[in-house]
């Protein structure tokens, strides 16, 4: 008779893996090892671009007003935009697509009441942020349009660490 239909199992004295697991759930383990499994609601992988970001435009003017801090906030449940200076105060939540290493953003809501529709009537894209091994990389349309009279620039965002 078969062992399963006695309700009993085989004790395996050895196992051969390539990965050896942890003796308890370990969060960080799975994350790191089996990063495919932890998907944002678009369902792709964001974990490794989790983090706060930041980058100051035009940080040696002589004129503060022309000074604007934006930030990203990329987590496990959202990504928020943040543009503040002279006159100026955004907050956005936006979406975001994996692609090839690289994050796609796109706007997807405004928070607070800080719909500005002269500038998202121009564009909604956020366009992309790439990893070049030392820095982190944004192309982004939406700043380009609206903060750098439409010439298209690569930022250099600061990682918190």
């Amino acid at each position: 008779m078969e062992l399963s239909k006695k309700n009993k199992w085989n004790y395996l004295k050895r196992i051969n893996a390539v990965t050896i697991l942890p003796p308890y759930a370990d969060y960080e383990f799975f994350k790191a090892n089996f990063p495919n499994l932890f998907k944002d609601e678009a369902g792709s992988s964001i974990s490794n671009w989790y983090g706060k970001y930041s980058l100051t435009l035009n940080e040696n003017s002589e004129d503060w007003r022309n000074i604007h801090e934006i930030k990203l906030s990329i987590s496990e449940n959202s990504i928020i935009y943040s543009a503040e200076g002279f006159q100026l105060y955004e907050f956005y939540k936006l979406s975001s697509k994996e692609n090839n290493n690289n994050l796609q953003l796109d706007f997807s809501e405004a928070l607070d009441n800080t719909e500005n529709e002269i500038h998202l009537k121009k564009t909604k894209d956020f366009g992309v942020i790439f990893f070049d091994g030392k820095k982190y990389k944004w192309l982004c349309p939406y700043i380009d349009e609206n903060f750098s009279e439409g010439k298209e620039k690569t930022y250099i965002l600061k990682k918190e660490k």
